[in-house]
């Protein structure tokens, strides 16, 4: 995870009037931003879409006064690895807020006036907590959990044609949002699954569709009493929550093994996932994949898998068994044989070096035995096997990571 030792709060231009400050000036600042930071976005309207650095939270002065316009922008909001929005009104665009594939906090906003959806939750996972969603004439989507798990607690998502839409593995948990006047309050599609607790359904056409609630949701009417939005929480207790729940929503994500070989140059990936319909694709097009087996771990038998070059030309395997139905955590395995030597390879020290990509969120490389981690470039657990160094890291989004060993044993 990114270093959250440092939280430093800047005070963007407060000395300037909010129609004095472009949101293209606060970007320009934004970017010089570094992980931990906490950055405040005065009070004022803003046009244009916004891009959230890696680690940065960035606070506004209340959904009243610190307004995003996107002004019909594709996506209004761009979030980052581990990163946050707080406070802000985002308004006028196709998609509010796309958290592209990583980690990333919303809290406290109110998103409005979108054509198709107020947050997408694209891969990875996310923490939606004490927000106001409102449709567009029951045409649009609330929240969409594409291939995610995020953890949804206290909003108000109201006049939409679907309040959260799942799709596709994964399991989000939803917790104590009202959804009022939408067509469909939660939309689970077909082997998807969703955790429901304490939520109130006001006036929805359907409650739920493809899933059923648990005995914790209502169907009754909204009481601004007992269903009040939460304000005013701290960044600090908004970071400390992320910080909390981030081994907990990974451990539900897929798993990838790099174990390494004695020879540079060849490498094994072994992939886990709690389903049986998957596709694993190599990071480097000049990859090869010399063999591969899928299989189910509790019945040993054989899933159906094939090869396949994607349209941009990566090599990669496919998995496709509906009928396997089961979920369980690291069940399904795909075993790969790589070979691509710039990712395995001795460096001018005469080091082994391994670097690969991976859009994975539970990394693990098993070291050739005999050898021992130098430096890494994430921070890693890490773990014996059967003599063999292991490191274990966790990150949600694209992650290189790179590894220099060194020899111990001759």
């Amino acid at each position: 995870m990114l270093n959250k030792t440092l939280i430093l709060c800047l005070s963007v231009a407060m000395s300037l009037s909010a129609s004095a400050l472009t949101l293209e000036e606060f970007q320009q600042t934004l970017d010089l931003a570094y992980p931990g930071d906490v950055v405040t976005l005065p009070a004022g309207t803003y046009q244009g879409e916004l891009t959230i650095p890696d680690g940065v939270m960035v606070v506004g002065d209340g959904v009243e006064d610190t307004i995003i316009d996107g002004n019909g922008a594709e996506i209004v909001v761009h979030g980052g690895k581990e990163t946050a929005l707080i406070g802000v009104t985002v308004r006028n665009g196709k998609t509010g807020i796309h958290t592209h594939g990583k980690y990333m906090g919303v809290f406290e906003c109110f998103i409005e006036n979108v054509d198709r959806t107020g947050i997408w939750v694209d891969n990875g996972t996310a923490i939606i907590q004490n927000n106001i969603i409102r449709g567009k004439d029951q045409r649009t989507t609330g929240i969409f959990c594409l291939a995610a798990n995020p953890y949804i607690a206290g909003n108000m998502i109201y006049d939409h044609a679907v309040g959260v839409r799942i799709v596709h593995n994964y399991i989000p948990t939803l917790h104590r949002n009202v959804f009022r006047n939408n067509r469909i309050g939660i939309e689970v599609s077909h082997g998807a699954k969703v955790v429901t607790r304490g939520n109130v359904f006001d006036g929805n056409g359907e409650p739920i569709k493809g899933a059923g609630l648990h005995e914790s949701d209502a169907v009754r009417p909204y009481d601004p009493v007992a269903d009040l939005i939460a304000r005013s929480i701290s960044p600090a207790a908004y970071r400390a929550q992320m910080d909390m729940m981030f081994d907990e929503l990974v451990a539900m994500h897929p798993l990838v093994v790099y174990d390494l070989q004695p020879v540079p140059g060849q490498f094994d990936v072994i992939c886990l996932f709690p389903w049986a319909t998957f596709a694993v694709s190599a990071s480097a097009i000049e990859t090869s994949i010399l063999q591969y087996d899928a299989y189910d771990w509790v019945t040993d038998e054989s899933l159906h898998a094939v090869f396949q070059l994607g349209p941009d030309e990566r090599p990669g395997v496919v998995a496709n068994n509906p009928e396997k139905t089961e979920k369980n955590l690291d069940r399904y395995v795909l075993e790969n044989r790589y070979v691509h030597e710039p990712s395995y390879r001795y460096n001018e020290a005469g080091n082994l070096v391994f670097r690969r990509e991976t859009n994975l969120s539970r990394i693990e490389v098993v070291l050739p035995k005999g050898y021992k981690a130098l430096h890494a470039n994430y921070p890693y657990d890490s773990r014996d096997a059967g003599g063999r160094q292991v490191l274990m890291i966790n990150d949600v989004g694209f992650t290189t990571v790179e590894v220099e060993m060194i020899r111990t044993e001759m």
